[in-house]
């Protein structure tokens, strides 16, 4: 039987409560698929120190300090197959924007932190498992593929496509900032379905023409200045590079 871990660096931890809160009976499930060596909150019985060998481990989280790049590596090195799990893990998320603030406040330095980053730009990820936080049916058909040996193909569509099949009427088309044209789907659109904006927290599509999305929204009167600072909560990266290119009109 293959052996698993979940771990964390830098995070809210929302994604193992999601996972947690949602086990209820499937824990005895999960038992029967897999050794869970090392998961908080379910089975704890090394310290945060203690990183052990697994076929499989989980990330939650961003490193954002040199204790987490340390832990990050030392994973890394002990587990075949590595997923990032969630939007921190994948994007930087929270983690990026934050701690490319953190300059700005006058407090003790008690950890030296340094630019929050997402896993794979520090070791090899083998698949992100987007989310803010991650379903649990997602993390169970991510794991359940895995231990056949498959690695999951990234999801290849944008939000809208999943109003469109829903038949959500376009919130751009109110004059509402919506991120759903550049933001990974998979997620079923909620915010969308109840009038609420998508706010990328799905992180960046894989293939995004922010061109064209930025000339979408001038035609369409939308301000520019509120969708840069809402890609910059959950889009890491790729929110610097929209920033950088088009920083002359915000």
């Amino acid at each position: 039987m293959l052996k698993v871990a979940v771990y964390s660096l830098t995070s809210c931890q929302g994604c193992l409560m999601n996972i947690v809160m949602a086990l209820g009976s499937a824990v005895e499930r999960l038992a029967k698929l897999v050794d869970v060596e090392y998961f908080k909150l379910v089975k704890e019985i090394y310290s945060d120190e203690e990183i052990v060998p697994v076929n499989i481990a989980f990330i939650e989280g961003a490193a954002v300090c040199e204790k987490d790049v340390k832990k990050l590596k030392a994973i890394r090195d002990n587990c075949r197959i590595l997923v990032a799990l969630g939007t921190c893990a994948s994007t930087g998320g929270v983690g990026y924007y934050g701690s490319r603030r953190a300059k700005d406040f006058k407090e003790p330095k008690i950890v030296r932190y340094i630019e929050g980053e997402p896993l794979s730009s520090i070791v090899y990820v083998d698949y992100e498992l987007r989310g803010c936080p991650v379903t649990f049916s997602e993390f169970m058909e991510t794991l359940s593929k895995l231990i056949k040996g498959i690695i999951p193909r990234p999801i290849d569509y944008h939000v809208c496509m999943e109003c469109k099949e829903k038949g959500i009427p376009c919130l751009l088309d109110r004059g509402i900032p919506c991120l759903g044209p550049i933001t990974m789907g998979g997620c079923g659109a909620p915010c969308p379905s109840i009038g609420i904006p998508c706010y990328g927290c799905r992180g960046p599509a894989l293939e995004t023409d922010f061109d064209n999305y930025v000339n979408m929204l001038r035609e369409k009167g939308i301000s520019l200045q509120r969708i840069i600072e809402s890609i910059e909560v959950f889009m890491g990266r790729k929110a610097r590079e929209w920033r950088e290119k088009y920083g002359n009109i915000y």
